[in-house]
């Protein structure tokens, strides 16, 4: 058993037992699986993991129908045979992401959100909170290089890169491309609310002028903007703008049905 209080710890810990170990076995969500994932980047490692999945959302646990329940994940583990690669992408060659990173209004919007008022208000105070934010200057010119030929700057109020065409096990975009998808909430204005509150209740941003979306193996994402533009991946503070993105097809061993 791998305990610790700090990634950076944990990070050690799992780089000195892999030589030990046939399996490494994951208790917990998104953050957990990327600290565990981030020891096996370092070492170039490809033991085969299971998950027993404990987080809130399970994003990568669900796309890949890892059962959310213990034991039945347990079950999985003990008595399947069977190990699929999977893929993975990777920030500035050293921070996988194994679900999602984002950037932008919306990331913003989802730090200023309390326990409690997500207790007492439900899903509506994200809604509250993100027609405050419409009209506060909370958009940047970001450029974007997919696959280091298509070139696009964007006036972006929102971006989210996924390595899966799902969030929290509901797919959000159409396309089943191989790779990075990305969806970038562009160039909204009063006028243009409709699709940025439909994105906030549903999820979904197709079907829309105030969307761009793309796939690509490989992403450079900057900004010339004096203001620092962090993002979060798989659900925890990271780096900063400019980033570069790179997807590692089948890389992870993974019991999964």
């Amino acid at each position: 058993m791998i305990f610790s209080r700090s990634s950076s710890n944990a990070i050690s810990l799992i780089q000195e037992a892999i030589p030990k170990i046939s399996k490494l076995i994951i208790i917990g969500g998104d953050g957990t699986i990327n600290v565990a994932i981030t020891a096996l980047l370092k070492l170039d490692s490809h033991i085969t993991i299971g998950i027993i999945p404990m987080g809130t959302v399970n994003n990568f646990a669900k796309h890949h129908n890892i059962p959310t329940k213990p034991k039945e994940a347990i079950d999985l583990i003990c008595n399947s045979n069977k190990v699929h690669t999977v893929g993975i992408a990777v920030c500035n060659h050293s921070k996988p992401i194994i679900s999602s990173l984002a950037f932008g209004n919306l990331t913003d919007i989802s730090n200023e959100v309390r326990q409690s008022e997500k207790r007492y208000f439900g899903p509506l105070v994200y809604i509250y909170k993100g027609i405050k934010h419409i009209g506060h200057n909370k958009s940047f010119l970001v450029t974007y290089e997919f696959d280091k030929s298509n070139v696009r700057t964007l006036k972006t109020w929102f971006c989210l890169l996924t390595t899966t065409n799902s969030i929290g096990g509901i797919k959000y975009n159409d396309t089943n491309a191989r790779g990075i998808y990305i969806s970038i909430l562009n160039n909204i204005k009063i006028s243009k609310v409709v699709p940025y509150i439909w994105f906030m209740l549903t999820g979904k941003l197709q079907k829309s002028k105030s969307v761009t979306q793309e796939s690509a193996y490989n992403v450079t994402i900057k900004s010339d903007s004096s203001y620092e533009i962090n993002t979060r991946i798989d659900g925890d503070p990271s780096v900063s703008l400019p980033i570069y993105i790179n997807y590692l097809d089948k890389y992870i061993h993974l019991i999964k049905p």
